[in-house]
């Protein structure tokens, strides 16, 4: 199947994860307290959301990635902007993978688990060898996909570009290459005059 663009409405999708926070810290007294859910039908009204995907844990680039997303989590969530993160792995791999590497013990969102692979296939983010692609979508409050990118596995996605995304994406104009917020988006009435008259 191919994956998803800009327009498509998003896959609804109901994960088992591995909740968020420092794991020292969490308040554990049993097995299921390392747990929780993740569903679609509790986004919030107005809410965007940041969904990503990677091949497999206990590998090379995943950990720098989601570490990366981990460091600009606070500045999503003041843009009104959740983190989903999913792949293949069990919730009780990524547990054991948080638990292992320092770079993820800290992590502020859920790992999740797509064990069947209905919503990975649905996206077309499942590859030919049965793991996911190391894909974003950013997903606006209407449930329609933004921004999607698809990078090679051995390429690790740059979470600094994600939030300028989101922040051309939210700024309700024309962004030129390379925009940054508190730069003026483009005046298409301002170029149209100007091309109309060089054209005189």
């Amino acid at each position: 199947m191919a994956v998803l663009t800009i327009g498509d409405e998003f896959p609804e999708y109901d994960f088992k994860a591995v909740v968020g926070g420092v794991l020292s810290e969490l308040p554990v007294s049993k097995e299921e307290d390392f747990f929780c859910r993740v569903r679609s039908a509790d986004v919030k009204a107005g809410q965007w959301r940041l969904v990503v995907m990677w091949p497999k844990d206990f590998t090379f680039v995943c950990p720098t990635e989601l570490a990366g997303i981990a460091g600009v989590y606070e500045d999503l969530q003041e843009r009104n902007c959740d983190v989903v993160a999913v792949n293949t792995d069990s919730e009780y791999v990524h547990l054991a993978w948080r638990s292992k590497d320092e770079l993820l013990r800290d992590i502020p969102f859920p790992l999740a688990t797509d064990p069947v692979h209905d919503f990975l296939k649905e996206a077309g983010v499942l590859n030919s060898e049965g793991v996911c692609d190391r894909a974003s979508f950013l997903v606006d409050p209407d449930n329609k996909i933004q921004f999607v990118s698809v990078d090679a596995g051995s390429v690790g996605r740059n979470a600094e570009e994600l939030v300028r995304q989101l922040d051309a994406l939210q700024s309700g104009g024309l962004t030129s290459c390379g925009w940054h917020p508190g730069e003026p988006t483009l005046d298409v009435f301002k170029a149209a005059t100007n091309l109309v008259s060089l054209n005189l």
